[in-house]
């Protein structure tokens, strides 16, 4: 029983819950095999019988059959972290594990041993760093207003993220999460802002994302490059203004998080 309380144990819906079904996953894919024994032969021996569909998904990926990930965003997420670490074991490609490992987040012990003495995958893995909290700070995983939207089914295709750069990438990258929350909630056009208030080397939006700017500071000038962007740099005469302020006021319909 004490195994199957467990492995039954991870049902918080809390993505940063050290008992979330993320964590199990992100558990069962890091550490796979210990003292002989696989996370296969604890659930068979044990008779494990999961309780909730998330822990189901984990279990089907223990014994290798196909996942079923179309049911709710968490799921979704919980497949897709699932899927980037078997790839990562299959992986021959240099940049393609540097992409898992920063969209994913992985740890060394998902990185394939031919990889680890490879100099641009322990770079991604010192940027990856940075995005852990800083001592005695509170840092955000700024991945959570999407997963919010998503399980709300709220549509938004503006949104503005206000950030010090203290960060925690959680188990998912934000850029990756937004791209789950704009299939799930069916949006093609949208406009992603982030602001960062400290300059930092860790980029919140996809850099190769026409839909995403990232701004560094932020003065009176800021909500004029934020309009700019929304509005596709289109001109508008009936737009411009000598009041640096009116550009906040015309911000109301944006989404701040």
């Amino acid at each position: 029983m004490g195994i199957s309380n467990w492995y039954n144990s991870f049902q918080s819906k809390d993505p940063q819950d050290h008992k979330s079904a993320k964590k199990l996953a992100y558990l069962v894919t890091k550490y796979k095999r210990r003292h002989g024994w696989t996370h296969r032969d604890a659930v068979r021996l044990a008779h494990v019988h999961p309780r909730t569909t998330d822990i189901r998904l984990i279990i089907e990926y223990i014994f290798g059959e196909n996942i079923t990930v179309n049911i709710t965003p968490n799921q979704a997420s919980i497949g897709e972290f699932l899927d980037a670490a078997r790839k990562a074991k299959q992986c021959n490609d240099v940049e393609e594990i540097r992409s898992l490992i920063a969209n994913y987040h992985l740890s060394r012990e998902h990185i394939p041993t031919r990889f680890l003495n490879n100099i641009a995958v322990w770079e991604i893995k010192r940027v990856k760093e940075q995005c852990q909290q800083s001592p005695g700070r509170v840092s955000e995983d700024l991945a959570v207003p999407f997963k919010w939207a998503a399980s709300r089914q709220k549509r938004f295709d503006v949104i503005v993220v206000l950030t010090d750069s203290l960060t925690s990438c959680g188990y998912m990258h934000p850029a990756e999460m937004l791209k789950q929350y704009m299939r799930y909630v069916a949006i093609d056009k949208y406009h992603l802002i982030v602001v960062g208030m400290t300059d930092n080397d860790y980029t919140i939006a996809s850099p190769i994302d026409m839909n995403a700017l990232d701004v560094v500071g932020f003065d009176l000038h800021t909500p004029s490059v934020i309009r700019n962007f929304v509005n596709d740099f289109q001109s508008d005469p009936s737009m411009q203004t000598d009041n640096p302020y009116a550009d906040l006021e015309e911000m109301e319909n944006v989404t701040l998080y």
